[in-house]
């Protein structure tokens, strides 16, 4: 509802479709290359997106910067491993 009344239904739309696009292209790694981090990436998002359903606010900076965090952390590990690979 926040997001709605912040930015209105065509930047709620927008914010779904990228929710959308980056959690699908997250799963489609996950399972066509076994790829842990993108699981944990995919943990992380929805842990951070359906815990904001309930009672705190997504543009809150402490917020945003846990879950940018949390975020690079486990895409580090997919980087880590994808350099080794090329080796």
């Amino acid at each position: 509802i926040e997001t709605i009344v912040e930015t209105g239904f065509i930047g709620f739309a927008t914010l779904l479709a990228a929710i959308a696009f980056s959690f699908s292209r997250f799963v489609r790694d996950f399972w066509r290359y076994n790829d842990l981090s993108a699981l944990a990436v995919i943990c992380v998002w929805t842990i951070y997106w359906s815990s904001g359903l309930f009672n705190f606010s997504y543009w809150s900076a402490w917020w945003q910067t846990t879950f940018y965090v949390a975020t690079a952390i486990c895409l580090a590990g997919a980087s880590v491993r994808q350099g080794s690979d090329t080796k």
